[in-house]
């Protein structure tokens, strides 16, 4: 038996102008490759790990293709959840630091 999971590859799909995100220096395309050391493996991980930091700075490392991997700082702040894009989609974005993920990726699970 095989199960289909769709995950969110830790890509961002798009920065907020002005956003914090922006001023902490995110850009379209990075990948994000840790959250305060630990691996990051999806999206839904990052948001999980980002939520567990509210209030606090961390430190993000993302892979920028040009320039390798970076460090970049950021203080989460006590505002909403991620929510769903639009209401509908799987389409996630992060509103409290003005990222938005990339398009997902789909991942075919074999069950035991």
């Amino acid at each position: 038996m095989f199960a289909v999971s769709r995950l969110h590859e830790p890509v961002v799909g798009a920065v907020g102008p002005g956003s914090l995100a922006e001023q902490a220096g995110f850009r379209f395309g990075d990948r994000i490759v840790t959250v305060e050391g630990d691996s990051v493996r999806s999206w839904e991980e990052f948001v999980v790990r980002l939520r567990k930091k509210i209030g606090q700075e961390v430190q993000i490392a993302i892979q920028r293709h040009e320039e390798g991997i970076k460090s970049l700082r950021v203080t989460i702040p006590k505002t909403e959840d991620s929510i769903p894009l639009d209401g509908l989609s799987n389409e996630w974005q992060l509103p409290v630091l003005g990222l938005r993920v990339a398009s997902p990726r789909v991942a075919v699970l074999k069950a035991d």
